[in-house]
């Protein structure tokens, strides 16, 4: 068995992140809809609900508007990442226990210096086999490590994640993948159904249970 499971508002309390973030430019005195504002999607993501976040390039285009000392900022941003694991659901921890390190990967999006420093910092890469970032569709990078760790096409496969445009893209290209929406209600994103996955859950103790029920009827 292999679990694929996203990072962002699934393992890491994204929501929550967010907000203390944005204190950093608050006590800068920069407003949230100036943050808003100049908030870098960057590169330029073509698919407008998926933003590779800059946090370099965001201080940058507030700076060549507003007269702010950016380094500072930089610097501050910075040792706010130092340590995220005050962001990891408990959840998380009960879940990689009850599974072996080589059994379990990490797959979000973006594939991008912020994303992977908030990952890494989390401390959540040891209980993993492998950590990817990705700027293309998860989709795309499972069915090749799947290629590339030779995973058997009858070894049960699962992939949780709480964007419902990501699962419905891995049904449509791994139709063979078990599919799990993780709704929390601390999440961002809210979706009144499943669409095409397989099943939905809000947290990971429910994940617990589908994956326990499906091994008993294997």
């Amino acid at each position: 068995m292999k679990i694929f499971v996203d990072f962002d508002d699934v393992l890491f309390n994204t929501r929550k992140f967010v907000i203390d973030y944005k204190k950093i430019f608050k006590s800068y005195g920069i407003s949230e809809k100036i943050y808003d504002k100049y908030y870098y999607n960057y590169p330029v993501n073509k698919n407008k609900s998926f933003k590779k976040y800059n946090s370099i390039m965001h201080v940058r285009e507030i700076g060549k508007n507003f007269p702010i000392n950016a380094r500072k900022i930089e610097k501050d941003i910075d040792n706010f990442i130092k340590n995220t694991r005050k962001y990891i659901f408990k959840d998380a921890y009960e879940f990689v226990s009850k599974y072996s390190k080589k059994d379990l990967y990490i797959i979000s999006f973006p594939k991008i210096g912020f994303q992977e420093k908030k990952i890494k910092n989390s401390g959540m890469n040891k209980y993993f086999e492998k950590s990817i970032s990705t700027s293309g569709l998860k989709s795309n990078v499972i069915r090749e490590l799947i290629k590339e760790k030779k995973i058997e096409k009858n070894e049960t496969i699962y992939f949780i994640d709480d964007r419902l445009e990501s699962i419905e893209d891995m049904k449509k290209k791994n139709p063979q993948i078990i599919t799990i929406l993780l709704g929390r209600k601390e999440g961002r994103h809210k979706y009144l159904g499943k669409g095409n996955s397989d099943y939905k859950a809000v947290n990971l103790g429910k994940v617990l249970k589908i994956i326990k029920k499906n091994l008993c009827v294997e």
